[in-house]
């Protein structure tokens, strides 16, 4: 019995031996049929969201509608997670274990490849041309209240700040949010679109609805003595749709802006840099994270980032100086603060 006992069952007596049976425990016994319903339900639903995942990663990502979802549910660091996870709990066999732990160092190492950055920065800034200070952040709605969202915002002293799920009601609420931000004038965008900015001259040029509640707003900005043209964006988030035909607006307002500009496109685009859909802004324009980032790109979840939701693009007259996301337990979104310096209209360009 206390054998039994030791090793976590319960002992019932056997009239024909006299010894006393073992029986698991209600721990042993919950532990073994979790086991089995991994074996065999989770397992299997596990293993073809690898498979899938990695065969949609490889070819036709969210080209292609259908599998768009299956794409953006499967990012490198989720799959290598549930990879090994797959080896731990699913198989014993040497060889399939060896193949999820495979897979899994493989799309970690992807991960780690895309995700990480490590430069100072990514070119010498102009003698002539200030460095611009730019911070973006999705507040989601400041749950833990906007006194420390607008606290956090002051500290960091950038020229322009834009802030998306700011606001339910811009028009009721601008007073009171603008109280907040002492030195910064504040200009509702959008749906929830927020723009901060200190000693800047903000002329709205153009507003664009998107699908699921998204937008995108145009902005001339001359600040610093320079003038360069914002395109601040904030797609809707439907995790079982393709973002195309939000793609599809955007290029075709991008398409409208003049030659010989510099522009500047930021926000949540609810959407992965390595997606098809980013192929045209490959072409001559610049990633401020990919250019000048600095730490671990993913914007999103906060506690554990694995989408790279949150971005900023500038055109062939924008330089990016600098980028860095930051966490912060104040919203789910990690911040993206960078500095950029603008080659102006009538100047020859450089790199």
């Amino acid at each position: 019995m206390e054998t039994a006992l030791a090793h976590g069952g319960t002992g019932a007596l056997d009239p024909d031996s006299g010894r006393r049976e073992t029986r698991p425990s209600r721990a042993v016994r919950f532990a073994r049929a979790i086991r089995r319903l991994m074996s065999r339900a989770v397992g299997p639903l596990a293993l073809t969201w690898v498979v899938g995942g990695s065969v949609v990663r490889l070819t036709v990502r969210d080209d292609w509608d259908p599998t768009a979802v299956l794409y953006y549910a499967s990012p490198p660091e989720v799959l290598a997670g549930v990879a090994v996870l797959l080896a731990i709990v699913r198989w014993r066999g040497k060889r399939q274990r060896a193949a999820c732990l495979a897979a899994g160092l493989i799309w970690a190492s992807v991960a780690l490849g895309s995700s990480w950055r490590a430069s100072e920065s990514a070119t010498a800034p102009s003698p002539t041309a200030p460095l611009i200070r730019f911070g973006y952040w999705n507040v989601s709605g400041a749950p833990r209240g906007w006194k420390r969202v607008a606290s956090t915002v002051r500290r960091w002293s950038d020229d322009l700040v834009l802030l998306t799920e700011a606001l339910d009601t811009p028009t009721r609420h601008r007073s009171a949010h603008a109280s907040r931000f002492p030195g910064y004038r504040l200009l509702p965008l959008g749906q929830e679109l927020v723009l901060l900015t200190r000693n800047a001259r903000v002329t709205p040029i153009e507003s664009l609805a998107l699908d699921a509640g998204g937008s995108a707003d145009v902005l001339d900005i001359a600040v610093r003595g320079v003038t360069f043209r914002l395109v601040a964006v904030d797609l809707g988030c439907n995790p079982l749709r393709s973002r195309r035909r939000d793609f599809d607006s955007l290029r075709a307002l991008m398409a409208r802006q003049p030659a010989g500009l510099p522009v500047v496109v930021a926000g949540d685009f609810n959407t992965p840099a390595d997606s098809v859909l980013f192929r045209p802004f490959s072409s001559g324009w610049r990633s401020a994270f990919d250019t000048a980032g600095d730490g671990w790109g993913r914007s999103w979840p906060v506690v554990c980032p694995v989408l790279d939701l949150d971005q900023a693009w500038g055109n062939p007259l924008v330089h990016w100086e600098t980028c860095h996301l930051r966490s912060s337990t104040l919203s789910d979104h990690r911040a993206l603060r960078a500095k950029f310096w603008v080659v102006p209209p009538d100047a020859p360009r450089r790199g």
